[in-house]
Formats: structure tokens, sequence, C-alpha cells
């Protein structure tokens, strides 16, 4: 009897280290608006980009690694775009260029984050 709860013990343990980790949540609209926060001032007015701002974007990027985050991103950004001006989403576009980023879609109203 001792040995087959040594061997049940020994199989839990074995199958927690080999799971997989649990699922990372998801970005929500509430991240992307908190970490470009501090490019509201650029998107509004223009002007110089903070380092705070190019953290944000970069922060942001790199969080959204998967297909899945990156459309939710974009339609998030697509969401906010269709609040503000031309001339801010200008501004909101040329970010990600100006702080080093790449981005798979363009900052704009029609994006289809479908195909992102």
């Amino acid at each position: 009897m001792a040995s087959i709860l040594k061997a049940v013990c020994v199989f839990l343990f074995a199958a927690l280290v080999i799971a997989p980790p649990a699922a990372v949540t998801a970005i929500q609209c509430g991240d992307v608006i908190t970490k470009l926060a501090p490019c509201l001032n650029f998107v509004m007015a223009g002007g110089p980009i903070t380092p705070q701002c190019c953290a944000g974007v970069n922060g942001l990027n790199r969080a959204a690694g998967t297909t899945p985050d990156r459309r939710i991103v974009c339609g998030c950004l697509k969401t906010l775009a269709g609040r503000y001006n031309d001339a801010a989403i200008g501004n909101a576009a040329r970010l990600p260029g100006s702080c080093g980023v790449r981005l798979p879609y363009p900052i704009r109203r029609d994006v289809d984050c479908g195909k992102v």
C-alpha cells in the first residue's frame, strides 16, 4: 500500500512539473490606454515625444506577443481613433516609428484588425 501511495505522489508531482503554464490573461483595452497615457499630450497637440511615451509604446508592443493580442490592441487603437480628429490620429500614427516600433497594422479608423 505504501508503494502505491508513493507511486501516486511521484505521478502527481511529475504531472505538476510537466504541465503547461496557465494561460496568461489577454490584453485589454484598459491596458492599452494605461500604456499609452504618457503619449496623450503628443497625440493631442504634437510636440516632443517623451521617453515615458516611447516606453509605453515599446511595452505595449512587447506585451502583444501573439496574434490574438495584436488583434485586441489593434481593435482598441481603432476604437480610440474613432474618438479623435484627423490631426490627433496622424500624431498617433507617427508614434510607433518615432519610438522604434514596427506595427503589423496602421493606426487608422478603417484598419481591418482581422488581417493582423
